[in-house]
């Protein structure tokens, strides 16, 4: 195991509560005690994606970023993504 997966449950109302919060943020502390890669769902808003990268999280997986892909899109996605001026 490489990575410890936290659930859109706890991820998407961490804004909200601090119960979720707290979950989140010493589910993403065990993670990185064990050295495995702490990977959030359910980042539904950038509010929800800025906190979870203030805490460090490793990965980062929601709507708000992009409805999944099959593979195949992938590549177009990601080309679209770095092509688009930031600023």
């Amino acid at each position: 195991m490489t990575e410890l997966k936290l659930d859109r449950t706890f991820v998407g109302a961490m804004t909200g509560s601090a119960r979720s919060a707290s979950i989140v943020i010493s589910t993403l502390q065990l993670a990185h005690a064990l050295g495995l890669v702490f990977v959030a769902d359910g980042a539904e808003d950038q509010a929800t994606v800025d906190a979870l990268t203030a805490l460090g999280c490793d990965v980062v997986q929601g709507y708000h970023l992009s409805r999944a892909l099959p593979a195949g899109q992938l590549e177009q996605w990601l080309q679209a993504r770095t092509a688009t001026p930031v600023g």
